[in-house]
């Protein structure tokens, strides 16, 4: 038609073709890509022994510990990343560290955060872990979180606003629980991995909704928004909960830059928080794009 222009649009591993008015703005990434790092894995093995506001992996296990590991689902990274994947590097590295500090392979456990997703295939758990940890590891040491098996899940209490906190038992009677997390915007990563990604409806129903008395902040904005706030009130409650057996939570993320495909540019690991501000000051140089004025449309 007339007035109108033809625009290629990312879909998944693909492109559309979509016919769109010829006014239509393109926005683009205006700042240049970061540095990736050279050795990823070697990167990971560094966080796990010098971390953020907490104990190295050498001080959280031993040869008799029970160990659970939780990463990203594969809907959790939308953009396109160089490969091998983050999540797969990080998860081998882990185990690879794990084995060498005398952890029987035995009593490691590997869950795939789905939330209220759909549970994944073995073949698909293979584009995140790679198909050696994919299909190495059987069914009742690789699995996807069950977020409606009541005898999978432990009720922790509330917050002080009366949230509930509801997660995967592993999180808690694990004797170390670490989390690899790959969060390709400020919606994700830090607590929201265990309170959401291994959370269940009783839980998540607190924060996946709409609000009507919000005050319109983004949920992208990770110094104004309610939807942050929540996750870390939810979180300090299964910090208590840990506290309790004298454990604590590990987190490990990797931040990615604005190549593409994307690349990893720093591994950061430790208490969810203090982490969690180290790859928010990544998306914040790399993925935030100043726009101006107001649009009826957006396509993405």
């Amino acid at each position: 038609m007339k007035h109108e222009k033809t625009f290629s649009i990312p879909y998944g591993d693909l492109k559309v073709e979509a016919r769109l008015p010829e006014r239509t703005t393109v926005i683009r990434r205006t700042t240049p890509p970061m540095p990736p790092l050279k050795d990823v894995a070697a990167a990971v093995r560094e966080a796990l022994y010098n971390p953020v506001a907490h104990e190295p992996l050498s001080k959280l296990v031993g040869p008799k510990s029970r160990v659970a590991i939780g990463f990203d689902d594969p809907i959790g990274f939308c953009p396109a990343q160089k490969q091998p994947d983050f999540r797969g590097v990080a998860v081998g590295t882990v185990l690879e560290e794990l084995e060498r500090l005398g952890v029987d392979r035995r009593n490691v456990r590997l869950i795939c955060a789905v939330g209220l997703h759909r549970k994944w295939t073995t073949r698909e758990l293979a584009a995140v872990l790679g198909e050696e940890i994919a299909y190495r590891w059987g069914p009742s040491a690789l699995f996807n979180h069950d977020a409606e098996d009541p005898e999978n899940l432990v009720f922790l209490g509330e917050t002080k606003r009366n949230m509930e906190v509801e997660v995967n038992r592993h999180v808690i009677e694990s004797d170390q629980f670490i989390y690899v997390s790959n969060p390709w915007s400020p919606f994700n990563g830090g607590w929201k991995s265990a309170v959401v990604g291994l959370s269940s409806y009783r839980s998540i129903r607190h924060h996946h909704r709409p609000y009507p008395k919000a005050a319109g902040k983004s949920t992208m904005d990770p110094k104004r928004s309610a939807f942050p706030k929540l996750l870390n009130e939810m979180g300090e409650v299964i910090e208590a909960a840990l506290a309790e057996r004298g454990r604590r939570y590990f987190q490990i993320e990797g931040a990615m830059n604005n190549s593409a495909p994307q690349e990893a540019v720093r591994v950061t690991a430790g208490h969810p928080p203090q982490v969690h501000e180290k790859t928010l000051e990544i998306l914040q140089a790399q993925h935030v794009v100043d726009v101006k004025g107001q649009f009826d449309v957006v396509v993405y």
